[in-house]
C-alpha cells in the first residue's frame, strides 16, 4: 500500500497505521484503567491500614494512661513502705543503743561476778586469776612429761 501524502506539513495515514494507531490507544486505554483500578485498590488498603492503627494507637495511649497511673500509685506506696521502713530502721536502732547500754552494763556485772571467787566470796584481781591458770596448767604439763619419762 502506498501512503497518500498531502502537501501540507501532515502526513495520511494509511488504514492499515491508523488501525496500528487505534489498536495502540486502545492498549494504552486499558492499561490506564488498570492501573487507576490498582491505585484505588492501594489506596483503599491504606486507608484501612490507618484506620485499624488509628484505633490501635487509641488502644494503647489508654493503657499507657492506666499504666502510669498504676506506676505512680506504686511510687508513692513505695515511698510509703520506705518510710514505713525507716521509722522501724529508727525505732531498732534506739531499741539497739538501749540494748546495748543495758548490755554493756550487764557485760560489767558479769566481768565483776567472775572476779568474784566462788569459794572464798573475795574479789579476785585478774593477775592472780591468771597465775593461778599458769600454774595449773605447769602442773599438768610436768606430771604429762613425768609420765612420758616413766614409759622410757
Amino acid at each position: 500500500m502506498e501512503k497518500k501524502r498531502s502537501s501540507g506539513s501532515h502526513t495520511a495515514l494509511t488504514v492499515e497505521e491508523k488501525r496500528q494507531r487505534d489498536k495502540v490507544r486502545k492498549r494504552n486505554r486499558e492499561s490506564a484503567r488498570k492501573s487507576r483500578a490498582r491505585k484505588q485498590f492501594r489506596l483503599k488498603e491504606l486507608e484501612k491500614t490507618i484506620d485499624f492503627l488509628t484505633q490501635e494507637n487509641t488502644i494503647l495511649r489508654s493503657q499507657f494512661v492506666v499504666l502510669k497511673r498504676r506506676l505512680v500509685e506504686k511510687g508513692e506506696e513505695e515511698e510509703m513502705v520506705d518510710g514505713e521502713m525507716n521509722n522501724v530502721r529508727q525505732q531498732l536502732f534506739s531499741n539497739s543503743n538501749h540494748n546495748n547500754s543495758s548490755s554493756a552494763a550487764n557485760k560489767k556485772k558479769e566481768n565483776e561476778n567472775e572476779m568474784v571467787d566462788n569459794v572464798g566470796g573475795e574479789m579476785v584481781d585478774n593477775g592472780e586469776r591468771s597465775e593461778e591458770k599458769k600454774k595449773k596448767r605447769n602442773s599438768r604439763r610436768k606430771s604429762s612429761s613425768n609420765n612420758k619419762q616413766k614409759k622410757k
